[in-house]
């Protein structure tokens, strides 16, 4: 009982965070969700087809089509940095920019497909 009580009071300044944001500010926007998706999808596409490569078909788009089409929406991601920050912040329930530079945060969002994405499987993938 003791380890309940004193997990609850560790955790209860966050709970209490997230409980004073008002929930309709909390949910993302259309327009967030599609920065968001617009904003890491230079990022995943690259991800993806390295990791499936090795089942993907010889004249699959992911290998023949990728680089030029990474290349074009990759010009227009700076464009979508604020709403995708906005949704992923949204998401997280508070903000975990306290003390992080506007650039140290998106370095970490940018490493994110590559760190973050499920690792292979056997069969799937390098």
């Amino acid at each position: 009982m003791t380890l309940v009580v004193a997990a609850l009071l560790l955790t209860a300044p966050q709970v209490t965070n997230v409980a004073k944001i008002d929930p309709a500010a909390r949910c993302t926007t259309h327009a967030e969700m599609v920065d968001l998706g617009l904003y890491f999808l230079p990022s995943i596409i690259p991800v993806v087809a390295e990791r499936c490569r090795s089942i993907l078909p010889a004249d699959a788009w992911l290998t023949i089509e990728d680089p030029a089409y990474v290349e074009r929406i990759a010009t227009a991601r700076n464009e979508h940095w604020v709403g995708a920050k906005q949704a992923f912040v949204k998401m997280m329930g508070e903000s975990p920019l306290e003390g992080i530079s506007d650039t140290t945060f998106r370095g970490l969002m940018d490493d994110m497909p590559r760190t973050k994405l499920p690792p292979t499987r056997p069969g799937i993938g390098p």
